[in-house]
C-alpha cells in the first residue's frame, strides 16, 4: 500500500467529518533512499476534537498494517500518529477507543469515502503537494462537501 494511500486516507477522514485540510505532501529519500514518507496537515480549531481520533487511525487502518489499531494500552504511547497524545488530552477511555476503531472501519468502507480518498492518493501520487485549494478541487470532482474553513482570528 502506498505512502499517497495512507496520507490521503488522513485528508479523506478529516474532510468526511467536517475538518479541512491545509495541505497534504509525499517526500522520496527522506531518511532512507527510495524511502517515501508523507503528512497530511489537518489544523485543530480552538482544541484537539474527538474526530482527530479517527484521522489518527485512518492511516494505518488503511493500509490494514499489522498490529494497527494498536490496543488502548499501546495507543497510550504510540508518537508516529500522535495518537496517544490526541487520546490522553481527551481522555479517551477504553470503551471510547474501541467505539472510535468502529466508526474508523465504518467511514474507511463507505463509498463516497473511497472516492475522495483514491482521488486524493492518484493526485498526491503525481503532484506530490496538494495544498487547500488543490484538495477543495478534489472535493468538489468528487462531489464530497468541502468542509467550512476556520476563520483567522
Amino acid at each position: 500500500v502506498s505512502t499517497a494511500i495512507h496520507e490521503a486516507s488522513h485528508c479523506a477522514a478529516a474532510i468526511m467529518l467536517g475538518r479541512p485540510v491545509d495541505h497534504t505532501w509525499l517526500e522520496t529519500g527522506h531518511t532512507f533512499a527510495g524511502e517515501t514518507m508523507g503528512h497530511a496537515n489537518v489544523p485543530l480549531r480552538e482544541k484537539v476534537e474527538a474526530s482527530q481520533v479517527v484521522v489518527c487511525l485512518a492511516g494505518y487502518m488503511s493500509e490494514n498494517r499489522a498490529g494497527w489499531p494498536p490496543s488502548y494500552e499501546d495507543a497510550l504511547d504510540e508518537d508516529r500518529e500522535a495518537l496517544g497524545l490526541v487520546l490522553l488530552k481527551l481522555g479517551v477511555t477504553e470503551e471510547a477507543y474501541e467505539e472510535f476503531i468502529k466508526l474508523t472501519r465504518d467511514l474507511l468502507a463507505d463509498e463516497d469515502f473511497i472516492r475522495l480518498r483514491d482521488c486524493i492518493a492518484r493526485a498526491l501520487s503525481i503532484a506530490k503537494r496538494l495544498d487547500r485549494g488543490d484538495i477543495e478541487a478534489l472535493c468538489r470532482a468528487t462531489h464530497i462537501p468541502i468542509p467550512e474553513q476556520e476563520i483567522a482570528a
